[in-house]
């Protein structure tokens, strides 16, 4: 990549942080990056000459997290400090070219490293973020591949994440209009494989990508800028812009998750709009600490449920996700809320009630959707 003689391109972005894979050793770029307004530079990899680089711009300072490990290659725990607190995960996929955990190269470093830095990403911050290349898009996804990137976007959606791009450009998986990578430095052999997700899908702003015309002479890949709004839990005054940068093309994640009011425990509170969404809020203990997960399969974390949302189409239930705040190893409750998702297209007949816990199943099943009585 070069990186120490390409910073005046990354200089003219003006980022507050960077995400760089390809980057040689901080060694060979710390001081040319600090050369452009660095004030903390964050590397990591095993071979000097190409890893992993975070820098961050500014009255921020980077610190890699302890729970740090190299077996997944390369994913950098690292906490981003200053005006507010972010945890991030920057991410250069080695995928099955690595030489890390089994896991890794079985389904992509970053996927195989999500339950290892649960805690990491369930701490205490005013943003989270998963940024970088992922070197994976859905369109690779074949019927017989046993790692879908697919089912890992909808992983990380189901743990509240959203993908900056598909969100804010209103792009479906698969048919971005952007590339962030030209294969080959050909114009006509475009991806899109970076990507960055982000707990708070309310604080997207604005995202832009880089265009061929202006990047290939430099790089085979093109930069993606988020620019992201994030509000501090300690001073509630106001949003404040941050801008998140890469070096190499980065894109984003789907739909947000609606928020959740106080839940009394006490009552069974319901609401159905007219757009064909419903949601009711669960008595306390109603039932048992769940995982999250996709179509009853599930995933790591443990969440305590606490509300239900649905969605239907034509008087057809075609999404249903239970919501809860996550359950901690300490049995302490995250502030962050994480969900089980059944989706089933209206052509297939929708989701199956039978499928979803009996009281859930029998609440929707008692109530009008979209004006049509389900069955």
């Amino acid at each position: 990549m070069a990186l120490h003689r390409k910073t005046h391109l990354l200089a003219a972005l003006e980022p507050t942080i960077a995400v760089l894979p390809e980057s040689s050793s901080s060694a060979q770029t710390k001081s040319a990056l600090e050369a452009i307004g660095a004030t903390s530079v964050a590397w990591i990899g095993g071979n000097p000459n190409k890893g992993l680089s975070v820098a961050a711009f500014g009255d921020w300072q980077l610190r890699i997290d302890g729970s740090y490990d190299p077996g997944y290659q390369w994913v950098m725990p690292v906490h981003v400090t200053g005006p507010a607190h972010i945890r991030m995960l920057a991410v250069w996929d080695m995928n099955h070219r690595g030489s890390g955990y089994q896991s890794a190269l079985d389904f992509g470093s970053c996927r195989a490293s999500i339950a290892h830095y649960e805690e990491f990403l369930s701490g205490d911050a005013d943003l989270v973020l998963i940024s970088g290349d992922f070197n994976n898009s859905v369109n690779w996804d074949k019927p017989t591949k046993r790692a879908k990137f697919g089912d890992f976007m909808d992983e990380l959606e189901s743990r509240g994440f959203a993908s900056a791009y598909h969100l804010q450009r209103g792009s479906e998986r698969g048919n971005e209009a952007d590339a962030t990578l030209w294969w080959t430095r050909n114009s006509d052999k475009p991806y899109h494989i970076d990507y960055t997700f982000v707990s708070r899908p309310d604080a997207i702003d604005r995202v832009d990508v880089g265009a061929h015309s202006e990047w290939l002479a430099h790089s085979d890949h093109s930069p993606m800028t988020i620019d992201l709004r994030i509000q501090t839990r300690a001073a509630n005054a106001g949003s404040d812009y941050r801008r998140i940068e890469r070096a190499q093309a980065q894109q984003p994640k789907r739909a947000p998750r609606a928020s959740h009011p106080d839940n009394q425990g006490n009552t069974l509170q319901h609401l159905a709009t007219q757009d064909g969404s419903m949601r009711f809020d669960l008595v306390a203990g109603e039932l048992p600490d769940m995982r999250c997960g996709v179509n009853g399969e599930p995933w790591a974390s443990t969440f305590r449920p606490t509300h239900v949302t649905a969605r239907s189409i034509g008087g057809v239930i075609v999404e249903v996700k239970i919501w809860g705040p996550q359950v901690r190893t300490d049995g302490s409750l995250g502030k962050r809320l994480i969900d089980h998702v059944w989706r089933r297209t209206h052509a297939n007949g929708g989701v199956d009630l039978a499928d979803l816990p009996s009281s859930v199943a029998a609440e929707l099943g008692s109530r009008p959707v979209d004006g049509h009585a389900t069955q």
